[in-house]
């Protein structure tokens, strides 16, 4: 375990012989590898503690990599991401949201299993109907902090968002979503929010990029290809909206006519 750590500690360490650093990036990438540490290894092995488990991976798994990100493309472009402590803060808290909100959900999907190989974790602790509900009300702060997050200082990103909003409302409907009990309608959203953080948003960005430095046309054909199952997933979704509405219009026709 501890030869795999290190060969992969190596490799992770290849790009930084080319990337920027700074002192705040350097302190990032620390506390990083602090937390993949407290969180797997023995006598720490955070992940079977509860909540020091959930705190420790929500920030080396979203976080962190989202600020050293912004440190090290900030300088590389000599870009200021930041524009005053309530912009980091609404960043921070948003990606603590969705953090936790990810890993009570993977949590609450493997609650038999880690009953039965005795690995304590927050689902196991608190159970399935608390660990349930409290991914509800995080769902909830989650998409508040998102919306507040790009109206106050990115309000071009609201347009994505719009989309996305409006997009997936058709999808929950043709689901028929809005039948089913209030319980069974949380289930299905818990995850939805995932699609436009790793599928809509970056795309959206790239092509902001291009539009604004048309030298960088190349990142687009380079995203499409390495990042295809995203695209495709995005296209399946208005797929599926564009055959419920055809349904629709069917079904109306051969009742009226």
């Amino acid at each position: 375990m501890l030869f795999i750590g290190g060969g992969l500690f190596l490799i992770g360490s290849i790009p930084w012989i080319w990337l920027p650093n700074s002192l705040s990036t350097t302190g990032l990438l620390v506390l990083l590898i602090l937390c993949l540490i407290f969180y797997s290894f023995r006598p720490f092995r955070l992940k079977e503690r509860g909540l020091p488990g959930l705190i420790c991976d929500i920030h080396y798994g979203h976080i962190l990599p989202v600020f050293i990100a912004l440190n090290v493309f900030g300088i590389l472009y000599g870009v200021k991401w930041s524009v005053g402590f309530l912009s980091e803060l609404l960043l921070y808290l948003l990606l603590f949201a969705k953090g936790f909100r990810n890993i009570l959900c993977h949590q609450l999907e493997d609650e038999q299993d880690d009953i039965t190989s005795g690995i304590k974790t927050f689902a196991t602790l608190y159970g399935m109907k608390k660990t349930a509900r409290i991914i509800n009300y995080t769902l909830a702060i989650e998409s508040v902090l998102l919306i507040l997050l790009f109206v106050i200082y990115v309000p071009i990103l609201m347009i994505v968002l719009s989309i996305f909003s409006f997009v997936n409302l058709l999808l929950i409907i043709s689901w028929g979503t809005f039948k089913l009990p209030v319980k069974e309608r949380f289930t299905k959203l818990r995850f939805f929010l995932n699609d436009i953080y790793e599928e809509w948003l970056p795309l959206f960005l790239v092509i902001l990029v291009v539009i604004k430095h048309t030298m960088l046309w190349w990142l687009l054909p380079l995203h499409l290809i390495f990042f295809n199952r995203g695209i495709c997933n995005i296209g399946m979704d208005f797929l599926k909206i564009f055959k419920w509405f055809s349904l629709i219009i069917r079904r109306f026709y051969f009742e009226h006519f």
